[in-house]
């Protein structure tokens, strides 16, 4: 009777931490579970049963081991379904890297793969700069792949996460920056939106133009950092050698400029191309002074 209690109260316990910051990375020891019910278990990963909560955790590779839990949660085929994706991303990332169990990378990981479940592993260490991952042989050959759902590519993950050191080992491994996700976005238009600074490192490496190249907007990465009003990536652009004659929208990037009342971008472009200020938009014809107040 007594132990019945003792257990039924153990179990709401567990069934409230599991609704309080689930997926909060806690170090604990693996004796505390010797007397729940495993269910799953792959690789570094074990799912248990404890009364009425699953509770996933990591074994790690070090010496002595070291054990975290991962999540905590209360629904059956939410906790099987997390497991097996969580499976497939972290054990890739353990048996590779070394970066996984330090400081509180293993917290990181496992948000990004929350946030990010379309990510492949690459990706997600692009994304934390885990470079020594991205040297594996067997992961450069993934070093182009592109997630299922926004079809970015690991170089854009880096640059997501200004990783400057793991942007440039991709682009050393064979990262290509002809790759446009599904708005048909390259690695210069992340650049502007995430980390304009990235932008000089991806230059070193485009040999073809792609800092030009079109979204799927008509946009090049100058237009969208004139739309965004944010003169740093403009400027690097611009040291970039982009061209700001070249649009597929009704307006050029100087034009954008002035709609957008960024004296700032509009200088960064007139001193490097005094033309642009006769520059004639391919709606109206209309000079960027024509564009100083929005045209209806």
């Amino acid at each position: 009777m007594l132990k019945n209690l003792v257990d039924g109260f153990k179990g709401l316990v567990e069934v409230a931490g599991a609704s309080i910051n689930p997926y909060t990375v806690n170090s604990v020891k693996l004796e505390n579970y010797k007397d729940y019910t495993k269910r799953a278990e792959e690789g570094h990963l074990i799912l248990y049963k404890k009364y009425s909560s699953y509770d996933c955790i990591v074994v790690s590779t070090t010496t002595p081991k070291s054990v975290w839990s991962i999540f905590r949660l209360t629904n059956d085929g939410e906790a099987f379904a997390q497991f097996g994706l969580f499976a497939s991303k972290l054990n890739v990332l353990i048996g590779q890297s070394s970066s996984v169990f330090v400081g509180d990378n293993l917290q990181k990981i496992t948000d990004v793969i929350k946030d990010h479940s379309s990510w492949t592993p690459i990706h997600i260490a692009a994304y934390l700069g885990f470079y020594e991952f991205i040297r594996q042989p067997d992961i450069i050959r993934k070093i182009n792949d592109k997630t299922s759902t926004s079809e970015a590519t690991p170089l854009m993950t880096a640059v997501m996460g200004k990783q400057f050191q793991c942007i440039e080992q991709l682009l050393q491994s064979g990262a290509t920056l002809h790759r446009q996700d599904n708005s048909g976005d390259s690695a210069y238009h992340y650049a502007v939106r995430f980390e304009p600074k990235c932008i000089p490192i991806l230059s070193q490496f485009d040999k073809d133009g792609v800092k030009d190249f079109y979204n799927n907007k008509g946009q090049t990465a100058l237009y969208l950092a004139c739309e965004k009003g944010l003169p740093d990536a403009v400027e690097e652009l611009l040291k970039a050698g982009v061209r700001p004659d070249i649009s597929a929208c009704d307006m050029l990037p100087i034009h954008v400029a002035m709609k957008t009342n960024n004296i700032r971008n509009l200088e960064l472009i007139c001193e490097k191309h005094v033309d642009q200020l006769f520059a004639k938009d391919h709606k109206y014809g209309g000079t960027p002074a024509h564009w100083v107040r929005k045209r209806e």
